[in-house]
C-alpha cells in the first residue's frame, strides 16, 4: 500500500508541473506563418516561380537586335590571268524581328582590291568600294503577324502562371499537413487536461471515502472502486502523454524549432458564416491553383496549335531594299561614282511533308480537350467541398451549442449526485458512472470545437484567404 501511495504521489506531482507554463502559445494562425517562412520546400517552390518568369524575358528576346560582322584580307592569283592580287573586305549588318512578323535589317560594306594587272588607265587600282543597305521583309502568309513570338510569349506567362500554382499548390499542402497536426496536439492537450481534471476528481473522491470508511460510512467495495477509477485516469493521462511527445516532435520539425521545445496550441473559437455560398464558391473558384495550373495548360495547348499552323503554310515574303554605293580609285581621269539602289522582290517556299507538324497539332489538340475536361472535373469537385464544408460548419454550430447544453446539465447532476452522496443518499458506483458522464460530455465539447474550427480552416483555405499570397497568413476570423 506504501508503494501504491508513493506512484500516485509522484504522478500527481507530475501531473501539477506548469507545463502550459513554460510552453511557448501558438495560434493556429501563428504557427502557419512560421512554417511557411522556414520550411525548405516553400522557398523551392519560390524559386520555380521565379526561374519560370525568366522565360518571358527570353521570350521578349527573339524582338531584340541582331549584329554581325566580317572581316578578312587576302593575297592570291588571278585564276585568268595568273597575276598576283591583293584584297580585303569588312562587312557588318544590324538585323530586328518585327512583333508583326516583318524583320528589318541595316548594312554596310567596304572592300579593297589592289592588283598588278590592270585592265587599262579608266579602271581604278587599287579600288575602294562601300555601300550601305537598308531592308524591310514582310511576310504575306507563313510568319503573318509573328505567331512564334506570341506564342512564346503566351507559353513564358502561363508557364510562370503554373509555377505560381503550383507554390499555392505546395503552401496548402503544408498548410493542411500543419494544420492536422496543429488540431491533433490541441485535441491531445485538451484530452490531457480533462484527463487530468479527472484525477483530481477521482483523488477527492478517495479522500472523501477513506473519511467515510474511518467512520463506517463506507465499505471496502466503495475504496476500491475509487482506486480503481484514480488508477484508471492516471493512465488515461500517460498514454496521452505518449501520443502528445510524437505530436511535438512533428509539429517541432515543421516549425523549425528543438525537438523537445514545449509546444501550446491556442485554439480560437469560430463564429457562423456571414458570407454568402455564392461569394465563396466564387472566390474558392477564382483562389483555385489546380484550375489555375489548367487554365494555363490550355492556353499553351492553344499557342502551340496556332504556331504549329504557321510553320505549316507557305513562306511568301515581299522584301524591299534600297542602298547607297560609291567606288572610287586612281584612274585617268581618277574615278569617284556614287549612287542609289532600290529593290523589291518576292520569296516563296513550301513544305513538302507535313506529318510532324499536323502530329503537333493533333498533339496540342488532344491537350487543350483534356484541360477542358480537366477543368469540369476540377470545377465539380470544388463545388462539393466548399459546400460540404458550409453546410458541416452550420450543423457544427449547432452540434457545439447542444453539446454545451449537455456539459451543463451533466455537470448539474454530478454535483447533485455528489451532495446526495455526502449525505449517504448515493451510491459509489452511480457518482463513479456520473463523473465519467460528465468527462465525456468535456471531451465531445472540446472535441467539437476542434472541429468547428478545423472546417472553418479548410474552407478558407479553399477561398485562398487562409495563406495570404504576398504576407504569409491572415488572422483568423
Amino acid at each position: 500500500m506504501r508503494i501504491q501511495t508513493t506512484i500516485l504521489a509522484t504522478s500527481l506531482l507530475l501531473l501539477a508541473t506548469p507545463m502550459a507554463a513554460l510552453a511557448e502559445s501558438f495560434t493556429l494562425q501563428r504557427t502557419l506563418q512560421q512554417v511557411i517562412e522556414t520550411y525548405p520546400t516553400i522557398e523551392i517552390a519560390r524559386m520555380q516561380v521565379a526561374r519560370a518568369q525568366q522565360e518571358t524575358l527570353k521570350a521578349q528576346s527573339i524582338l531584340g537586335w541582331n549584329l554581325g560582322a566580317q572581316a578578312g584580307a587576302s593575297h592570291d592569283i588571278s585564276p585568268f590571268l595568273g597575276t598576283p592580287s591583293d584584297s580585303a573586305n569588312l562587312s557588318a549588318n544590324l538585323t530586328r524581328p518585327l512583333a508583326s512578323g516583318g524583320s528589318i535589317g541595316i548594312g554596310g560594306n567596304y572592300s579593297y582590291e589592289d592588283s598588278s594587272f590592270t585592265f587599262g588607265p579608266s579602271f581604278p587600282n587599287p579600288s575602294h568600294f562601300s555601300r550601305i543597305d537598308a531592308n524591310y521583309r514582310l511576310p504575306l502568309a507563313k510568319g503573318a503577324g509573328n505567331p512564334q513570338y506570341e506564342g512564346a510569349m503566351i507559353s513564358a506567362e502561363a508557364g510562370a502562371r503554373i509555377a505560381q500554382a503550383n507554390e499555392y499548390t505546395t503552401r496548402d499542402q503544408l498548410a493542411s499537413q500543419t494544420m492536422e497536426l496543429f488540431y491533433g496536439a490541441a485535441a491531445t492537450r485538451i484530452q490531457m487536461a480533462t484527463a487530468k481534471d479527472a484525477i483530481e476528481r477521482a483523488q477527492r473522491l478517495k479522500k472523501y471515502i477513506q473519511g467515510n470508511a474511518r467512520l463506517g460510512l463506507s465499505e471496502e467495495k466503495d475504496l476500491l472502486q475509487a482506486q480503481a477509477q484514480l488508477q484508471a485516469r492516471i493512465s488515461d493521462y500517460d498514454a496521452l502523454v505518449v501520443a502528445w511527445e510524437q505530436q511535438r516532435t512533428a509539429i517541432n520539425r515543421l516549425l523549425d524549432r528543438p525537438r523537445t521545445a514545449e509546444f501550446d496550441p491556442v485554439l480560437q473559437d469560430r463564429g457562423e458564416l456571414n458570407d454568402d455560398p455564392v461569394k465563396i464558391m466564387e472566390q474558392a473558384k477564382n483562389y483555385s491553383p489546380d484550375l489555375k495550373r489548367q487554365q494555363a495548360q490550355i492556353e499553351i495547348a492553344e499557342a502551340t496549335i496556332n504556331t504549329s499552323k504557321d510553320e505549316a503554310r507557305s513562306q511568301f515574303d515581299l522584301v524591299f531594299g534600297v542602298g547607297y554605293g560609291n567606288k572610287q580609285g586612281p584612274a585617268t581621269p581618277p574615278v569617284n561614282e556614287s549612287d542609289y539602289a532600290a529593290s523589291v522582290q518576292l520569296e516563296f517556299s513550301r513544305p513538302l511533308d507535313k506529318r510532324g507538324v499536323d502530329a503537333v497539332v493533333t498533339q496540342a489538340v488532344l491537350d487543350r480537350s483534356i484541360g477542358l475536361r480537366e477543368i469540369k472535373r476540377l470545377s465539380d469537385d470544388l463545388e462539393y467541398n466548399v459546400n460540404g464544408l458550409v453546410a458541416e460548419i452550420s450543423s457544427s454550430q449547432a452540434a457545439l451549442e447542444s453539446h454545451r447544453l449537455r456539459v451543463t446539465t451533466e455537470q448539474a447532476k454530478f454535483d447533485e449526485a455528489l451532495r446526495r452522496y455526502r449525505t449517504g443518499r448515493e451510491d459509489t458506483r452511480n457518482l463513479i458512472q456520473f463523473e465519467n458522464e460528465l468527462q465525456v460530455s468535456k471531451l465531445a465539447l472540446e472535441k467539437q470545437r476542434i472541429e468547428l474550427s478545423r472546417r472553418h480552416a479548410s474552407l478558407e483555405m479553399l477561398r485562398g484567404t487562409l495563406v495570404a499570397n504576398e504576407t504569409g497568413v491572415k488572422g483568423e476570423q
